[in-house]
């Protein structure tokens, strides 16, 4: 299929790279030129190589040139990161004035429930005053890719979600997912705010579960119990697994704080009182101040103490310091007058 890709960001190259890798056309449109020759600004495992195979194999073209990205594409991914400051208004308003035939548009930013719908009211009210007969599907797509494991989730997806309004987007969408799920059905065919909403839901409980086991593990210091014992108890239950149920100094990154954050707040708007999750955040925000804690208890005065930190990115195998919890420590202990050498 011929795909363009919108955005300069981590998850516009993730998504040009994996799609190109499936044999697909790939045109990859940013505002500003990406040049890959010297690397990039960001480390994701696997992925230049990817970038750079497919784009000497054809299948992979960089343009600035927004009637280039449109003028043959059968879909349109718009994967804009928050970084690039483009709205979803603004992105839906120059598709409108710029398509000159139907094409289906792929709704992969991090946006709030109902942008959506916003993006396919925008676009298809521009096309008509242009005096053509055509209308855009648009499908909310989120996705739940890991930093540092990006094209491992990629090409092998738990699930994929697709938000759909209409049969041409639920066909052109089973034809650009085929290679994914040759094995086992991925796609999750549903609502467009079913979709938007269970991307959030689903940070909403990961990041529950490292709130909970942090403040199970504060309970466990306290009467003398052995958290990884306690974790290995938990974990056993079928029901709920092993996975995000590791004590630790809190969540972080983008994605996690992010997405809690904006469903709280929906939360407020809608006149829902998000107390769990409202809880959730406040537990991780306390735990930036758990391993000071533990330091000084165990040093006493920490000034002119020599404390080494081992890891900075907010998880293995990227270098994403976003809202990393190591940040925070490394702050506060050299407020409190240490000497800090850190590692990544």
């Amino acid at each position: 299929m011929k795909v363009s890709v919108a955005g300069a960001g981590y998850a516009a190259l993730v998504n040009s790279a994996c799609f190109a890798e499936m044999g697909n056309l790939i045109t990859h449109f940013s505002f500003e030129p990406t040049d890959i020759s010297g690397g990039l600004p960001f480390y994701e495992p696997g992925l230049l190589g990817m970038l750079e195979s497919n784009a000497k194999a054809g299948r992979l073209l960089f343009t600035t040139d927004a009637d280039v990205a449109l003028a043959d594409a059968d879909i349109l991914i718009l994967a804009f990161s928050e970084k690039e400051k483009v709205s979803a208004a603004d992105i839906a308003t120059t598709i409108g004035r710029t398509i000159t035939r139907p094409v289906v548009i792929v709704n992969r930013l991090a946006c709030q429930i109902g942008t959506t719908e916003e993006i396919c009211r925008i676009v298809n009210y521009e096309v008509a005053e242009r005096g053509l007969s055509f209308e855009v599907d648009v499908v909310a797509n989120p996705e739940f890719l890991k930093e540092g494991m990006a094209i491992e989730d990629f090409m092998r997806p738990d699930r994929i979600v697709l938000g759909v309004a209409g049969h041409n987007a639920r066909a052109a969408m089973s034809e650009l997912f085929k290679p994914f799920s040759r094995q086992h059905d991925r796609l999750m065919f549903m609502g467009i705010r079913d979709a938007e909403l269970a991307r959030y839901a689903t940070s909403a409980m990961l990041a529950t579960r490292v709130s909970l086991m942090n403040e199970i593990s504060a309970l466990a210091e306290t009467c003398g119990a052995d958290m990884e014992n306690v974790r290995r108890g938990i974990g056993s239950d079928q029901r709920i697994g092993y996975a995000y149920l590791y004590p630790g100094v809190g969540y972080g990154g983008v994605g996690l704080p992010r997405d809690v954050s904006t469903l709280i707040e929906a939360g407020q708007q809608a006149g829902v009182d998000m107390v769990l999750l409202s809880a959730v955040a406040e537990r991780n925000r306390r735990q930036g101040d758990w391993a000071l804690k533990q330091l000084s208890r165990e040093l006493g005065n920490l000034e002119g103490s020599k404390i080494a930190i081992w890891g900075l990115a907010f998880r293995p195998e990227t270098d994403d310091v976003a809202a990393s919890p190591s940040i925070v420590l490394i702050r506060q202990l050299l407020a409190a007058g240490a000497v800090v050498s850190a590692y990544d």
